[in-house]
């Protein structure tokens, strides 16, 4: 690779970004690229997530609480 191809990476704070208002007590901030995602989502006490799917894979992590499958 040549030194001109080199790319600087973009640096974000996440308290930065815009909290997206989602239903039913949920919220989140992304950060996007071409083939990429990556988010913030907070829940409330009791939120659903609706059923959905992706292209890619998803990893999730859990820093506070706990989800639950309501199967």
């Amino acid at each position: 690779m040549a030194a001109t191809d080199v790319t600087i990476a973009k640096h974000y704070r996440w308290e930065e970004l815009p909290a997206e208002q989602l239903k039913g007590g949920l919220t989140r901030r992304l950060i996007t690229a071409e083939r990429m995602m990556i988010a913030h989502v907070y829940f409330k006490k009791g939120a659903d997530v609706p059923l959905h799917s992706h292209e890619n894979e998803q990893i999730t992590y859990v820093l506070e609480g706990a989800l639950r499958d309501r199967k």
